[in-house]
């Protein structure tokens, strides 16, 4: 009886500690760092960047609105337009959408053996056909075309005007706005 009452203890913790892990790690879609000096009226947008190998990911957020056009305004004034943007679905019910989940049981007449499990959901449907609803975008940029950062992004949602962010400054950090 104290095997399978340590056995329980024990797949408690480990569930706790995976929950734990999972809800550190997961976003959420206002935590992006980048923000433009006004907001355009009637949306909130905010932007981070990754460079991966030969590209500029820009990943932007307008809070449920589409993002109709990104663009890099380059210092000397030219646009240099998005080769690509994706939409990511956005996320239901408003909490995270990783999920966690343990059992424990014990079979046989003198509780011979026990079995424990856990689970984890990420919320996610295989094969598509999820919301019509906007979650992030992402905008992708020839790094070598973008030049160096900061990046100015002007970023137009559907409905509202558009409003530059400036991404990447310099020194690493974003302005807090």
């Amino acid at each position: 009886m104290r095997a399978i009452v340590a056995i329980r203890v024990k797949a408690g913790v480990m569930a706790g500690l995976l929950a734990g892990a999972l809800t550190a790690c997961s976003s959420t879609s206002s935590g992006l760092p980048y923000k433009p000096a006004a907001q355009p009226a009637g949306a909130t947008v905010s932007a981070a960047y990754t460079i991966v190998s030969d590209r500029l990911r820009v990943e932007i957020d307008g809070r449920g609105r589409r993002v109709e056009r990104a663009q890099i305004v380059k210092p000397d004034g030219t646009v240099l337009e998005a080769q690509t943007i994706e939409y990511t679905p956005a996320s239901r019910g408003g909490g995270s959408p990783v999920s966690i989940g343990f059992g424990v049981g014990s079979f046989g007449s003198m509780g011979g053996g026990v079995s424990t499990g856990v689970g984890v959901s990420t919320g996610g449907v295989v094969g598509g056909g999820g919301s019509s609803e906007v979650g992030s975008s992402i905008a992708s940029f020839p790094l070598a075309q973008a030049g160096a950062r900061p990046w100015r992004v002007r970023v137009k949602l559907v409905g509202v005007e558009s409003a530059d962010v400036l991404v990447g400054e310099p020194d690493g950090t974003p302005n807090p706005r």
